[in-house]
């Protein structure tokens, strides 16, 4: 039931790496043929076609067919590798899906040099490895490893800080030829650089979530809450457990495929806590804390309370809505308007 928070690690005393323990633990129980029930159609998936969740590989990139996704090539400055949690959202709310569009428009906006491989992405590999099954997360790995060298790529931007965790720290081949970056830490210094300028105000109160993959596993705290501060209107409530205490939204370790008393839900918890701080949004910069922070919404009944919202998103709204109004300060925003 481990959801690989690493909070365990972040607060041992002894500075006990218990994520390898439980990854050895669950790598000897898949070798016995004891695989939760649960777990095997998200693997069974990855084997098939390269992710997780229902969906073919042919259709990696259907969801950016309404706006368009261009190819990576080694004139590009990033390769932006696309979770497959956006990429095969079925939810009605499609959540992933619009902060991995709001993402696109950005780029275009900030006028970054990037592509995607498309089709010949195949999942990170993150869940595979963190359920234990090895052999299946090393074939994953192999895979892009050999796709990102044969198009020569030297700086990968992710929007799941699984896949940013993943690429920094399991995949070898990567740690001398490719930089990786979350798009919150690329989107911070486009702002700071005025490439993308929010001027739009958003008049609502936002508490930030602390993805677990990029806090405690990355220790990237700062950016998210930079851009969301630099958005005119908005007012940034923490909330009791942030940062390095953040809880989780339960998503992580092949925690996203289990089926929790409510009391025990990770999820719900965490949307109780977001309540109470009386924000009307939770922003979050994963594409699983997403989905899983909207189940529990959805659990709860409190839709008309409390929305989730990628932190690109309210981004987006900020610096596009500037266009209608014809106040912009960014050069690249007022090309993007034309």
């Amino acid at each position: 039931s481990c959801v690989t928070c690493n909070s365990c690690v972040e607060h041992c005393p002894r500075g006990t790496e218990l994520l390898d323990l439980v990854k050895s633990i669950r790598e000897n129980t898949l070798a016995a043929g004891n695989l939760p029930k649960q777990l095997k159609k998200p693997l069974d998936n990855l084997k098939k076609e390269g992710t997780p969740w229902a969906g073919k590989r042919k259709n990696r990139t259907e969801w950016t067919k309404n706006l368009g996704l261009p190819e990576y090539n080694s004139d590009k400055e990033y390769c932006l590798f696309t979770c497959c949690t956006t990429a095969y959202d079925e939810t009605s709310k499609k959540g992933s899906e619009q902060g991995g569009l709001a993402l696109i428009k950005l780029l275009e906006i900030g006028d970054v040099s990037y592509g995607s491989l498309g089709t010949a992405e195949s999942c990170c590999g993150d869940q595979a490895e963190k359920i234990g099954d090895k052999d299946l997360a090393d074939n994953l790995m192999n895979a892009n490893t050999k796709v990102f060298k044969e198009n020569n790529v030297s700086k990968i931007l992710t929007s799941s800080p699984h896949c940013l965790n993943a690429f920094r720290k399991n995949y070898p081949e990567l740690e001398d030829s490719a930089e990786v970056t979350h798009y919150t830490e690329l989107l911070d210094s486009l702002i700071n650089n005025g490439e993308l300028t929010p001027l739009s105000e958003i008049k609502q109160k936002v508490t930030y979530h602390d993805p677990c993959y990029l806090g405690r596993h990355n220790k990237v705290y700062d950016a998210p809450r930079n851009i969301l501060q630099s958005i005119p209107g908005l007012e940034l409530i923490e909330m009791q457990n942030n940062k390095q205490r953040s809880q989780c939204c339960g998503g992580g370790g092949g925690g996203a495929w289990q089926i929790l008393p409510m009391d025990e839900n990770h999820g719900v918890q965490r949307v109780r806590e977001a309540l109470d701080t009386g924000a009307e949004i939770i922003a979050t910069a994963c594409p699983y804390c997403i989905r899983m922070l909207n189940d529990a919404i959805k659990t709860l009944d409190v839709e008309n309370k409390i929305q989730v919202r990628d932190v690109a998103e309210l981004l987006l709204q900020s610096v596009e809505a500037s266009f209608i109004s014809g106040h912009t300060k960014s050069t690249h925003q007022e090309e993007y308007h034309v």
